[in-house]
């Protein structure tokens, strides 16, 4: 690889070993290499990826964990003309040695002197790596440590996300970027911490919906259908109570699924002592039924709706 030539005098004076963070600014989360960039590929595009690093790295060089990579971080020497466009890689060994996926990378992300801080949103298992490409000229950033323990693996080109390509071994060099790794508990593809306001759900980012619920009611024979609609899918049942001469009577349905969209339809049957108090009613006279529709969406929140009917005498 070849030296940077636009800012030579700037990166490759006296940082060629990393710099690393105290172990108080080492975040859990975050796996890579926290070295200062000395040097680019200059005229030549490579992939690069991190493989191993020595005991100067404070943080891992493998993703402590499965999630969404929610952030990448560069390090650069102060240099207010850089433009360095690079992205970043998830990569992943095969069983073949020397040879690797890319699983997933970012757009072109525009790295600059100093510490460039980027949002992403990058899908990562636990034990994947982190890997480079930046354009040419002035070409993918590494760091010149001249420690064996430090080990890149370079493939030249673009290697696109979705392709396995063979990675050629260089010892001494590390790359300057550390990512920032969150849990993804409901498998969405959002970080769980920063970029989604609801864990629990997949189909939402932002804050849990709560569902809405309407119901209807009408009389049918020796029944009483309600439909229900919800504008998300809960888990609904009815409920229902009287009155007949001062006892209480309960009514109820068995449970479905309503999906927002669709309505649904609930028979609720009238028990036996309510048909026969109806039976013994004249028909201008009637027997009011108050009903609950009952709605539970995906994380055990209830939503309720009442509405009524009034059953008239048979007489």
């Amino acid at each position: 690889m070849r030296r940077l030539t636009i800012i030579a005098s700037t990166l490759l004076l006296g940082v060629a070993t990393a710099v690393v963070p105290s172990p108080a600014s080492a975040a859990a989360g975050e796996f890579g290499s926290t070295c200062t960039a000395t040097q680019t590929t200059a005229d030549e595009a490579y992939t690069i990826v991190l493989t191993a690093s020595g005991p100067a790295n404070l943080v891992p060089v493998t993703a402590p964990s499965a999630g969404v990579i929610t952030k990448a971080r560069f390090t650069v020497p102060a240099e207010a003309a850089l433009n360095l466009p690079h992205k970043v890689k998830v990569v992943r060994g095969t069983s073949t040695p020397g040879q690797y996926t890319v699983t997933a990378e970012s757009g072109l992300l525009a790295v600059t002197g100093g510490t460039s801080t980027f949002d992403v949103r990058l899908p990562v298992a636990a034990g994947d790596l982190l890997g480079l490409y930046g354009t040419a000229p002035p070409g993918t950033l590494y760091c010149d440590t001249s420690e064996s323990a430090d080990v890149i693996g370079v493939a030249a080109g673009d290697v696109p996300a979705g392709a396995t390509a063979p990675f050629g071994t260089e010892t001494g060099y590390s790359l300057p970027v550390v990512a920032t790794v969150e849990p993804d508990a409901d498998k969405d593809g959002f970080g769980d911490v920063t970029q989604d306001k609801c864990p629990e759900l997949a189909s939402a980012q932002g804050e849990c919906p709560v569902v809405v619920i309407d119901s209807f009611a009408t009389p049918q024979g020796s029944s009483i259908v309600v439909i229900v609609a919800t504008d998300n899918k809960a888990k609904v049942k009815v409920t229902g109570k009287t009155k007949v001469d001062g006892a209480k009577i309960k009514l109820r349905s068995g449970a479905k699924t309503v999906r927002p969209g669709t309505f649904g339809r609930f028979k609720v049957k009238l028990p036996t002592a309510l048909r026969d108090a109806l039976a013994t009613l004249s028909s201008s006279k009637f027997i009011k039924v108050t009903l609950v529709a009952t709605a539970t969406d995906e994380l055990g929140r209830k939503t309720k709706d009442k509405t009524s009917v009034r059953l008239y005498g048979a007489r």
